[in-house]
Parts: C-alpha cells; sequence; structure tokens
C-alpha cells in the first residue's frame, strides 16, 4: 500500500533538533563508527538527512559524507552548519544524483517510512551504492517491541509552540500512522 510520505521541514527542526543532539547525538555517531566499522576517510551516504545532524557529526570524525534529502528547509540548515568533508545533495533518493560506492550507507532515525513497496524500492536503491566490503545500516523504531512501549499520544515541546501526536498502530503490518497538531504562536496547524 502507498502511503503519503512523512513530510520532515520546518516544523519537523522545530520540534526534533533539540531532541536529537547532545548526547543522544553522540551515542548515534559512535554507534555508526562501530557497526559500520569506519574510519577517517570512509565514505558515507546518509540518505534522507534532515538537518545534517548524522552527516555534519560523521563529517567531524573525519568521514567523507554524501547527504541527500528532498526538503529545501532542512537542508538549509544543514548546509548553513554543514562541514567541508559533507556535500549535500537536494533531491529525491529515488532519482540519484550521486556516484560512486560507499563504505556505509544509512537510513537514520525513521527514514524509511513510505510503506512496504516504496521501502523496498528504497533498499534496492541504496544496496546499489554498497561498497564491496561496506554496509547499509537501517535504524528502526524496534517495531517487535512496540506493543510493549507504545504511547496513543506524545508530547513536544519548543520555544515557540507544542506539537501534540496521536499514534495509532497496525502490528499486523507493521505500519504507525500519526497526526500531528502543532501550536506555533496563535497558529493551529495538523498534518496526517
Amino acid at each position: 500500500e502507498r502511503m503519503e510520505e512523512q513530510k520532515f521541514d520546518r516544523l519537523y527542526m522545530q520540534f526534533w533538533q533539540h531532541e536529537l543532539s547532545g548526547d543522544r547525538l553522540t551515542h548515534d555517531i559512535n554507534l555508526i563508527i562501530q557497526l559500520a566499522n569506519l574510519t577517517p576517510d570512509s565514505r558515507v551516504l546518509d540518505l534522507g538527512t534532515g538537518f545534517g545532524r548524522i552527516s555534519n557529526g560523521l563529517a567531524y570524525e573525519g568521514m567523507k559524507v554524501v547527504a541527500v534529502d528532498r526538503s529545501d528547509e532542512v537542508l538549509a540548515e544543514a548546509t548553513r552548519v554543514s562541514h567541508p568533508k559533507c556535500q549535500f545533495i537536494h533531491c529525491d533518493w529515488h532519482h540519484p544524483r550521486w556516484q560512486g560506492q560507499f563504505d556505509c550507507v544509512l537510513f537514520w532515525f525513521t527514514t524509511l517510512c513510505a510503506g512496504y513497496e516504496a521501502d523496498m524500492s528504497s533498499l534496492q536503491m541504496a544496496c546499489s551504492f554498497v561498497a564491496e566490503h561496506g554496509c547499509l545500516l537501517i535504524e528502526t523504531r524496534h517495531w517487535d517491541s512496540m506493543k510493549r512501549r507504545f504511547d496513543a499520544v506524545t508530547e513536544r515541546h519548543c520555544k515557540d509552540g507544542f506539537l501534540i501526536e496521536k499514534h495509532s498502530y497496525d502490528p499486523i503490518n507493521g505500519i504507525q500512522t500519526t497526526e500531528e497538531y502543532f501550536e506555533i504562536g496563535s497558529k493551529l496547524l495538523s498534518r496526517q
């Protein structure tokens, strides 16, 4: 089933950027380096880089990173704080605009979320860019343990407002659907 792809934009940054920095970012960078056995000058492809936290973090550790995202807003933030070893490309990863093989290809922080058929297509594309001794790393939401930890409603705050997320989860198909309700200043926004 084809689902509407999640939007990662200014609102995404506003509510997640702080939560995904600091210790969480350090943990993620160290975990990726360890799992992929990366060394300085390893080549990394970060698909769905968002605001570039992982890409720039790996570049600061010496890796050469190609970071891809289709959102103008998040890429503007990523490039604002970019490291010289990080090349940002604005495109949909289903239509690659980069070349070469990589020691590690990443889908990190629930980047795969478009539904089974689209995600399988993304995985096939990603595998075509993995070097002979490289690896593909995917961070998931650990759907197998979802039933134990599932929260039907979550709330996040930032200095300008709050986000309420109402979640439903289909354990048979492994699909979580989220309705988002934002209050930014005096504006109320919602989307699924």
